[in-house]
């Protein structure tokens, strides 16, 4: 039996956020944010998610293909280590300078364009036995426990350094009179790709060259440029003269 359906009506707009998430890797413009309050039962506090509003989104990489030039991410608050919010603010704070405000550091966003990427961490979940079912422990409650999970990290924010900023002004580096194969060896060599190891993003980054996704981002973001013979070279930033 299929339910009433009268009052249905198809919508183009975009899709809301949420776990599933369209995009993966992309920069946008942070037009605004805000928050909403959703009930808990058996809680007298509400949840509360932080909604981050972009404009002027170039996609990267996407689950399925994504033609808006707006999004909304939304990113559940937690004040607890280990969880989605967790990831995001470490991320922030290294993107943004040492001495900043972090009561204000949601603010210092707005209005720059930025880059942020569907990435692996380390999220705390309920423990489940092999059959899927949660694990209690002697009070009837649930146990936790550290697992490999997902969560949105920001890489770099206009007009900030960072240490995403500064890989991706490494790999350029890195990337500068070399064909996509003498790239490749470079980056997993021992020796020359070793510093990038320590820089924020650098396993996303990795993902990405071996997706084949990294060289073209830096291309259309024009940030390098690759010659008939495929060789690739830095484009080197212009500042007008006054």
């Amino acid at each position: 039996m299929v339910s009433d359906i009268s009052g249905f009506k198809p919508s183009v707009a975009p899709p809301r956020s949420g776990f599933e998430h369209p995009l993966l890797d992309f920069e946008g413009v942070l037009k605004s944010q805000d928050y909403e309050a959703k009930a808990i039962e058996g809680s007298t506090r509400p949840l509360m998610i932080v909604k981050f509003n972009f404009t002027d989104v170039q996609v990267i990489d996407a689950r399925s293909p994504y033609l808006f030039p707006i999004a909304t991410i939304e990113v559940v608050y937690s004040e607890f280590d280990k969880n989605a919010w967790s990831t995001l603010s470490e991320s922030i704070r290294k993107v943004l300078p040492g001495d900043a405000d972090y009561s204000k550091a949601i603010d210092l966003l707005v209005g720059k364009r930025q880059h942020w990427v569907w990435s692996d961490t380390v999220l705390q979940g309920p423990a489940k036995d092999e059959d899927g079912n949660d694990l209690l422990n002697e009070k009837g409650k649930k146990t936790y426990v550290d697992q490999p999970g997902k969560a949105w990290k920001i890489m770099s924010v206009e007009g900030f350094g960072g240490a995403a900023g500064n890989l991706y002004d490494a790999l350029v580096d890195l990337i500068d009179g070399k064909t996509d194969a003498a790239f490749g060896a470079a980056l997993f060599d021992t020796k020359l790709g070793a510093p990038l190891k320590q820089l924020q993003g650098y396993r996303d980054a990795v993902n990405s060259h071996t997706e084949d996704k990294l060289l073209p981002m830096l291309e259309g973001q024009g940030k390098i440029t690759r010659d008939a013979q495929g060789v690739w070279h830095k484009v080197e930033s212009t500042e007008a003269v006054t």
